[in-house]
């Protein structure tokens, strides 16, 4: 069993953090799981990672940002990235950022290509925040204008959704000012059949379908707080911001050479 080493706390000038999983399919432990659950096979890459890190200076730019990570990228030289196809799935949490320009959608893709030094996303999926209410499309409109930005300025080919019913991604389709979505993820355990009424507007709008297993709260607070306490003086004052899962496959192979995760956290402000 592997020696884990005593994790240090983040200094209380940090009030926002980044823990990066690094390429999780380079480890034996987690790649031996076969049946592991998404948000299982992502607990078990942070978990590893808080314990294992040690501070760099990374610090020293901002010392209120913090990258709890191995400090390394995927190897990718500039005359390969065409052989390789990134695709990118954000999980979003902080609901009280709809407003103009979506600051944490942002700050999600400018953070992943940043790990991955690359300079685009080929797929960029967008799991909404949950809400006690089923989303309309004025609440899906700031997410999407803002990740619209990203396609026009070339550092997102494609985008796409996750668990949206057919009235919500007729809705968000028919609207999107330039870019439609090319993707709508489907949860089989919220819905063991495709509705037939779906598959005929997707069909008809060249609109790829794709199940997956991915609980709909990916990370519970219980959890968050529990991943965190290692790093911080009290877990409780901090909050989920996103998640992003990156994908990296070798194009037109269909080899996956890389997956990891990126959780996003902040400290609450103090009253």
């Amino acid at each position: 069993m592997e020696t884990q080493k005593n994790t240090q706390s983040l200094p209380s000038s940090v009030s926002s953090v980044f823990i990066d999983t690094g390429n999780l399919l380079a480890l034996q432990d987690i790649k031996r799981k076969l049946s592991i659950l998404p948000n299982e096979e992502f607990a078990d890459g942070i978990t590893r990672m808080v314990s294992q890190w040690e501070p760099n200076g990374e610090l020293k730019t901002d010392p209120s940002v913090a990258f709890v990570c191995d400090n390394t990228s995927p190897a990718m030289a500039a005359s390969e990235r065409q052989t390789f196809r990134i695709t990118v799935k954000l999980f979003l949490f902080d609901e009280s950022f709809c407003g103009a320009d979506c600051p944490t959608l942002r700050n999600a893709v400018d953070i992943v290509l940043k790990r991955l030094a690359v300079e685009s996303i080929d797929s960029m999926i967008i799991s909404l925040p949950i809400r006690p209410q089923k989303l309309s499309l004025d609440d899906m409109k700031p997410f999407w204008e803002c990740a619209e930005t990203y396609v026009r300025d070339g550092r997102a080919v494609q985008l796409g959704v996750s668990d949206l019913d057919t009235s919500q991604l007729e809705a968000l389709y028919e609207w999107a000012p330039t870019s439609k979505p090319t993707t709508n993820h489907v949860n089989l355990e919220a819905c063991c059949v495709i509705p037939e009424e779906m598959s005929a507007y997707a069909k008809r709008n060249n609109i790829q379908l794709l199940t997956h297993n991915d609980p709909r709260d990916f990370l519970p607070e219980s959890r968050f707080h529990e991943i965190m306490s290692p790093l911080v003086a009290d877990s409780k004052q901090w909050k989920r911001v996103w998640i992003a899962r990156y994908s990296i496959i070798v194009a037109g192979k269909g080899i996956l050479q890389t997956k990891g995760y990126i959780l996003s956290a902040k400290k609450l402000p103090q009253n």
